[in-house]
């Protein structure tokens, strides 16, 4: 789950009106050509907390547009039609820069002007060896999962495993020799901020030029950091209070004086429910032995969640506010992908993250026998 939520993040901005003057020293301006495109309205974008915020909109007229405005950090941006799937995305600093693009193939729109889009598509560049890789992989998978091979199927999972760790060190390398450009910023937080704990966040900001401190990409990785520091193992848990599937207020507290283990899940997340059974096997042999688990769900459709904790036969406490990966419980946690399990002592201290199958149980045999 983890390749599939990295973009879920908070962006600072500060962003003038369309008449900021070009002679500010941070001020741009996007001239753009979209043929078909007359009188379309045009978004301009960012992407921030798991969603597309439109920062301004102007008209397609005589198949030409234009934005402007004060930026005062360069970022990733994107453009994109009303009523329309299609988005491109480009690297913007100040000054001006020209797009030209067809309303029918926005993705293959032409950007001038950038040099930080230059720069992200050189390195792009460089990552298509590895995608040649990914490819044949996938390829490699999906003829397994039609076979009913389940020993290649692992085995193209291990196969991928091992190119996301090439990329990775690919990327650490690019860092080294470009460690003070706003693109490495974004790289760094899009390919290596993700796994680990706080340790690997501070490495990855000590690697940066400190002049980045401003970049936004630095900044929600100092902010996770920070998060990951407050529930790291040893600390005593974040308290907090959800509603049950009754609408009952649950607090974490409620279970000091018990071993707990948080479980946070969805009903849509695969590996949650796969994962289920086995907890429902250990829980029917533990509980009345000082352990509980709380479920902590990252659905937004109560009748979904509901639905998977009859089905699946999860008769332990269970809370959300369904706001799915906005879920106050997941934010106090700095979780970012799911499933994710934190076990607490009867203190209410943390004790152990991440544990499943037969690591959780070994840990817990050694807990309560």
């Amino acid at each position: 789950m983890k390749r599939f939520i990295y973009c879920l993040f908070a962006i600072a901005l500060l962003w003038g009106c369309k008449s900021a003057s070009e002679s500010a020293p941070n001020a741009f301006t996007i001239n753009g050509a979209m043929r078909g495109g007359d009188g379309i309205t045009l978004y301009l974008q960012r992407y921030e907390a798991g969603e597309f915020v439109n920062l301004d909109s102007t008209e397609i007229e005589n198949e030409k547009f234009i934005f402007s405005g004060i930026l005062d950090v360069p970022q990733r941006f994107y453009i994109s039609p009303k009523n329309k799937d299609s988005k491109k995305s480009f690297f913007m600093g100040t000054g001006k820069i020209q797009i030209s693009a067809h309303l029918d193939s926005l993705s293959d729109a032409v950007i001038t002007g950038s040099s930080l889009e230059d720069e992200f598509n050189a390195f792009e560049k460089g990552l298509s060896v590895f995608k040649d890789k990914e490819q044949a992989i996938i390829t490699m998978y999906w003829a397994a999962d039609s076979a009913g091979d389940d020993e290649e199927k692992n085995a193209a999972i291990q196969l991928m495993d091992g190119i996301d760790e090439e990329k990775k060190e690919h990327v650490k390398t690019y860092l080294k020799t470009h460690n003070s450009s706003p693109v490495s910023a974004y790289l760094a937080f899009s390919y290596l901020s993700f796994e680990g704990g706080f340790e690997n966040l501070d490495e990855i900001i000590a690697s940066l030029d400190p002049a980045l401190a401003s970049s936004p990409y630095v900044k929600i990785m100092a902010e996770r950091s920070a998060k990951l520091k407050q529930v790291a193992i040893g600390q005593p848990a974040v308290n907090f209070a959800l509603e049950s599937p009754t609408g009952e207020k649950i607090s974490l507290d409620a279970f000091k004086g018990k071993y707990l283990l948080i479980d946070f899940w969805a009903s849509w997340c695969g590996p949650c429910r796969r994962e289920n059974p086995n907890v429902v096997a250990m829980y029917k042999e533990l509980n009345g032995k000082d352990f509980e688990i709380l479920g902590v769900s990252f659905d937004t459709d109560r009748e979904k969640w509901l639905k998977a904790i009859e089905d699946d036969k999860l008769t332990w406490p269970h809370v959300s506010d369904l706001k799915g990966w906005s879920c106050e419980a997941g934010q106090l946690y700095a979780v970012n992908s799911i499933p994710h399990t934190v076990l607490l002592d009867k203190e209410g201290t943390i004790i152990a993250k991440d544990l499943r199958g037969e690591a959780l149980r070994d840990k817990l045999d050694e807990l309560l026998n």
